[in-house]
């Protein structure tokens, strides 16, 4: 949970905030692209189009562009240049000219392809003898990689199916659009290799988003640039405008911050067979001997994973048990998660069950119980936290705020109370939404660094205060 809190004093304001492959069968195919017939049609984006057509010959063409009769004349090339790049991009949806050692493959018929992937042969294949493969149900699309031995192959094959596969299910001029967006999508200059068995399945290309920077800005005296990454206007210049402001905090000392709490969490839900049994386990694991047991198990897990604590909620029969850890410099999950595991399987041994007998009658119906909460707005982190908890302040002059943000302190600090506090009150943002815009923030700076943007949930929980 981030907590943003801003107090202001006489004649100040104070300011506080605390602040990606894309995933998806048959014969060989060609494909056509027709070009627009005149120069001003080359300039309409909706006159571009390409499909798909079955082909069954051995021609090699493997899915190449053919001549069409509308190809322009050498004497439209210059008037035709605007669409040669969109051609190009299209050339990319799956259909790029093959490689000097995809033209020396022969095309063979689906029982050779199919003996030789039994012989784990198939990255001789060409790729449209792939494509058949894929089509007739023999390779999954999701082993292309581990079949294919070439991540970026593996990505130009699975765009080519799904070609067809918008082919097939095309109604009307749906098929164009979907097929126009597939051709959008990029997929050269990547690192698939870095992707595969990691990070994403099924990969089809990548989303590019500009980043931008903001800053710098000036935090327990060290000033430092915040990469964002968004497609949202002005995000980036009003957040390096505000902390513009924030620099003349503190006599250019700018934001101080203070880490409140610090514990990732994770909440296994445990099934006993009677309420009986579920308040006896409750009884123990809040006890000190409890605790101890729990904090052994989950410290001899990692080097850096501690249990702070673990608090326990009955449900009925079901008993929810809170495990909050210090991860390091981690998010933790994983660590916290391993640790979690180790400490269950401690609980069904034989010593625990001598201090108490109904957990042996314990089952762990789920690891995560949802009252962890991971990745969503709940009442629980924000009041206990989840993660790092920050406090940050900054008492920002009257005359930098006047001719930094272009207001006086007391309209600013008006409008933060009816909008922070009694509007978001009103619409009901009782978990973490007594905020501007936090979440546009943290998202742009965690995409830019690659952290885990649906953490964002969490993260942009805040509170931001302002007074004079």
């Amino acid at each position: 949970m981030a907590l943003f809190i801003a107090p202001l004093r006489a004649d100040y304001l104070v300011l506080m905030g605390v602040a990606v492959g894309v995933s998806i069968t048959a014969g060989l195919f060609v494909r056509y692209t027709i070009l627009p017939s005149t120069p001003a049609e080359a300039l309409e984006e909706d006159s571009i189009f390409e499909r798909v057509i079955p082909c069954d010959c051995d021609c090699k063409c493997d899915g190449m562009p053919a001549p069409t009769p509308d190809e322009p004349s050498s004497d439209e090339e210059e008037g035709n240049s605007t669409i040669s790049s969109e051609i190009s991009s299209f050339h990319d949806s799956g259909h790029a000219s093959p490689s000097a050692a995809e033209q020396q493959r022969e095309p063979h018929s689906l029982e050779t392809s199919l003996k030789l992937l039994s012989e784990g042969r198939a990255s001789e294949l060409r790729n449209g003898n792939i494509v058949q493969l894929v089509s007739a149900g023999k390779l999954p699309l999701h082993a292309l990689e581990r079949v294919v031995g070439d991540a970026a192959r593996a990505v130009r094959i699975r765009r080519a199916v799904l070609s067809l596969i918008l082919l097939e299910q095309q109604q009307d001029d749906g098929y164009y659009r979907s097929h126009r967006a597939l051709s959008g999508l990029p997929h050269r200059n990547y690192d698939f290799d870095a992707v595969a068995g990691r990070c994403a399945e099924n990969v089809i290309g990548y989303v590019p988003v500009p980043v931008g920077v903001a800053g710098p800005l000036a935090v327990d005296g060290r000033r430092v640039m915040v990469p964002m990454a968004t497609t949202e206007g002005a995000l980036v210049a009003s957040t390096s405008r505000g902390a513009k402001a924030l620099n003349h905090a503190r006599g250019g000392l700018g934001v101080q911050t203070e880490l409140a709490d610090d514990g990732m969490t994770r909440a296994p839900v445990l099934g006993f067979p009677s309420l009986r049994t579920a308040a006896q386990a409750k009884r123990f694991l809040d006890s000190p001997p409890g605790q101890a047991l729990l904090a052994d198990a989950f410290d001899a897990s990692s080097r850096f994973g501690r249990l702070v604590h673990a608090t326990s909620t009955i449900v009925g029969s079901r008993l929810y048990v809170r495990f909050k850890a210090r991860t390091g410099e981690a998010m933790g999950m994983n660590m916290v998660g391993k640790g979690v595991a180790l400490a269950l399987d401690r609980l069904r041994g034989a010593a625990a069950a001598q201090q108490c007998p109904a957990l042996a009658e314990m089952h762990v119906l789920s690891l995560s119980g949802n009252v962890c909460a991971d990745k969503k707005a709940a009442a629980v982190n924000w009041i206990h936290g989840r993660g790092k908890s920050v406090c940050a302040e900054a008492v920002v002059p009257a005359d930098a705020v006047r001719r930094v943000l272009k207001c006086e302190v007391a309209a600013l600090v008006h409008v933060s109370t009816h909008k922070n506090l009694v509007g978001s009150a009103v619409a009901g943002s009782s978990v973490g939404g007594f905020n501007a815009q936090a979440a546009n923030i943290v998202a742009a700076v965690f995409l830019a660094t690659g952290q885990d943007i649906a953490q964002v949930v969490a993260s942009s929980n805040c509170l931001t205060l302002m007074e004079e």
